[in-house]
Formats: C-alpha cells, sequence, structure tokens
C-alpha cells in the first residue's frame, strides 16, 4: 500500500475485543429467543430438541434464560465499546486487518453439526478475530483473497 502512495500506521484496535464479544451474548440470545418464539407462535407448537442443530437448540435455550435486563447491559456495554472502536476513524480513514487469525482449518472443525455447542465459540473465535469488530459497530468492511497457504487455500 506504501508503494501506492498510501500512508501506512500500525495501529492496534482501541478496543477490548473479548469484552465486545462477551457483551453481545444476552443480547443476541434474547433477539434470537424472540424471534424464535414468533416461529412457534406461527407453527402452534413448542420445539422439540430434535427439530434444531445442537447450536440453534443451545441458542435457544440459552435465549430463553436471558432476561431484559441482561439483554439492555449488553447493548449498553457494546455502545460503549462501539464508540472506542469508532475513535479510530478520528484520525484513520481505514483500518486493515486479516480476515483469519490462523490458516483455514480442516473441514468440519468448525461445523455446528460435528462439534458440541460450548465448542464453536471458542473455535470461531481461533479463526474469525478480526471482522467482529465491523460486525458489531455497524462498519463497512470487505475480505478480499491476498495470500495463499502452501497448501494452495485462499487467505483472506
Amino acid at each position: 500500500l506504501e508503494q501506492l502512495g498510501h500512508e501506512v500506521v500500525p495501529r492496534d484496535l482501541p478496543v477490548d475485543q473479548r469484552a465486545m464479544w462477551g457483551a453481545q451474548n444476552a443480547l443476541s440470545g434474547a433477539n434470537f429467543a424472540a424471534g424464535l418464539r414468533r416461529m412457534i407462535a406461527e407453527l402452534g407448537r413448542e420445539p422439540a430438541d430434535d427439530d434444531f442443530e445442537p447450536l440453534t437448540w443451545a441458542s435457544w435455550k440459552g435465549g430463553q434464560r436471558a432476561t431484559g435486563m441482561d439483554a439492555m447491559a449488553d447493548a449498553q456495554t457494546l455502545r460503549v465499546l462501539a464508540r472506542q472502536a469508532l475513535q479510530l476513524y478520528e484520525t484513520f480513514d481505514v483500518f486493515l486487518t486479516p480476515t483469519l487469525a490462523a490458516p483455514p482449518p480442516p473441514i468440519g472443525y468448525l461445523s455446528p453439526v460435528l462439534n458440541a455447542p460450548r465448542d464453536i465459540g471458542r473455535r470461531n473465535g481461533e479463526f474469525f478475530s478480526f471482522p467482529g469488530i465491523a460486525n458489531m459497530t455497524g462498519q463497512p468492511s470487505i475480505s478480499l483473497p491476498l495470500a495463499w497457504s502452501r497448501t494452495a487455500c485462499r487467505w483472506a
């Protein structure tokens, strides 16, 4: 990029990404449960655990446990953290990160069907460390294939 005339400045993201990910649990869970409750009303019956993949079932159960106060506390925390992250754009026009934090995993490693729900978040965190900040702040983002691994897998 510097060869193209851009100034490139190494910079850490000014927000605790773990806190940001953690702050979306009750909010996302309650939102998911509310949507599923509408679907239940249309279907006229409660779901059974075999109606869904294990991760979806765990999300439904977790969302039912989230209180309104939990969801609103998450929303408030996300707003504060998003403001911290967006301060970066007072100085910079673009914030570049890799899409993946590691080479692409073997097929099935991230499967919500083949893995226990408790493992999915951790496994996703191993690879998708960077896109969440754009997702949670509403900033535009793009993933571009910029490199290839030795095994000829495209890296974004």
